[in-house]
């Protein structure tokens, strides 16, 4: 833009560009791009992740040392260090492939299947992400 501003009358071209950078980003650009299945995919797989975490926490209790899930891409790339930072979890989170075939062991449960969804999914994380002691 700013070459064309040295022009004679370029203040009003530069403008003009300006203008149809913005329509364009505005009636296509953006429209696409929130559309898009990549977009969509991240926003699912936050929301099942949050839906795993909140199910494997309401799974743990004090005495838990371990936690087996079913073994997926998403519980596989979740589960190691994810409940750690979010939950401040002292457990271990193993996924295996068939969970429910494991005889749990003392201190040890299992999870099948992620918690249900509530009533606003894309803000759900909040109420389970706690504060880590020091």
């Amino acid at each position: 833009m700013a070459p064309l501003t040295a022009l004679r009358r370029g203040n009003a071209l530069a403008l003009a560009v300006a203008t149809v950078f913005a329509a364009v980003h505005l009636g296509w650009t953006a429209p696409a791009a929130r559309s898009e299945e990549d977009f969509r995919t991240v926003e699912g797989l936050s929301v099942l992740g949050t839906r795993w975490l909140r199910a494997v926490d309401q799974a743990a209790g004090p005495d838990t040392r371990t936690v087996l899930v079913p073994l997926d891409d998403l519980t596989a790339r979740l589960f190691g260090v994810a409940h750690r930072l979010f939950l401040c979890a002292p457990y271990e989170v193993h996924p295996l492939a068939d969970p429910e075939l494991v005889t749990p062991k003392p201190g040890a449960v299992v999870v099948t299947l992620p918690a249900e969804s509530g009533p606003d999914p894309l803000h759900e994380w909040r109420s389970i992400v706690r504060r880590c002691p020091p």
